[in-house]
């Protein structure tokens, strides 16, 4: 736990910043609004974690294997003489040839057995499932889309999106985030949410003066009658009713006016009209 969160056993009279707000809430609240409200998108989650812990290392092999196969043909030069006789005799009983017979064909002539079973595909795909039975398949994808598959920031995000256990990874990476991220999250929220505005009233209505200047102006209860109300009588507890022509002057600059307070305090409105005609 961070040791800067002993604030939510205590309440202070004098609040100057959104740090000082966020304070106020307790741990629980801020793992729930997290939780509510932060998404972790794929792509976000990829640079967290190893994206081979999330899919099925057999499937994905098998799969790059196969794509792998598909771009040759058996009269590649990468295939020798001696893996098409070996293909023949483990794979093709039906030839009748003993081995020092195929020793003594030309590697076209193997080739012609093979073709004429139409066993070519097969032959290719059993190639390179011996070759990458063992291997990771990072080694198959360079193989295929070269060392960029798997360097490039991204790309294996790219190559692996089908076969990813997508929920899991997203659980995994909103797991590591720390609870310090989580407090600036919700930190970073306080100016535009009007669930925590409310909230911070609940947990100390000393926090209104503080909510004031750290609200933003469109997006907040700030232009509510119940908020301006509330800080009109809050700052004539303070400072007394002198204060009154500014504070509605401020009130109406940041947020306008809420009609019920105009109407409210009209004698109080003097300072908007003198600025309106520039007295």
């Amino acid at each position: 736990m961070i040791t800067r969160f002993k604030i939510f056993e205590n309440k202070k009279k004098n609040y100057t910043d959104e740090d000082d707000l966020a304070e106020l809430f307790s741990q629980e609240e801020i793992e729930k609004f997290f939780d509510d409200y932060y998404e972790v998108g794929e792509e976000d989650a990829a640079r967290m974690l190893n994206l081979w812990d999330y899919v099925d290392i057999d499937a994905v092999r098998a799969n790059l294997i196969e794509e792998l196969a598909e771009g040759y043909r058996i009269n590649n030069k990468k295939f020798n003489k001696t893996d098409l006789i070996q293909y023949i005799r483990d794979n093709m009983k039906n030839i009748d040839k003993n081995i020092d017979e195929l020793i003594n064909m030309s590697k076209k002539q193997l080739v012609e057995i093979i073709e004429e079973e139409g066993e070519e595909s097969e032959f290719v795909l059993n190639y390179f499932k011996e070759e990458f039975d063992d291997v990771h398949p990072e080694v198959i994808m360079s193989e295929i889309y070269g060392e960029q598959a798997i360097e490039e920031p991204g790309s294996l995000m790219y190559y692996l999106r089908e076969y990813l256990d997508k929920d899991e990874l997203i659980k995994d990476a909103r797991d590591r985030i720390d609870f310090e991220y989580k407090y600036e999250y919700l930190r970073d929220y306080i100016s535009s949410d009007e669930g925590l505005q409310n909230r911070l009233l609940e947990l100390d209505p000393n926090t209104i003066e503080c909510l004031f200047d750290v609200m933003d102006s469109e997006r907040s209860i700030g232009n509510t009658y119940e908020f301006q109300k509330k800080y009109i009588e809050f700052r004539i507890k303070k400072d007394d009713e002198d204060v009154l022509p500014e504070v509605i002057k401020n009130i109406h600059d940041k947020f306008g006016l809420d009609s019920d307070i105009e109407d409210e305090y009209k004698d109080y409105t003097y300072l908007i009209s003198a600025e309106k005609y520039n007295l």
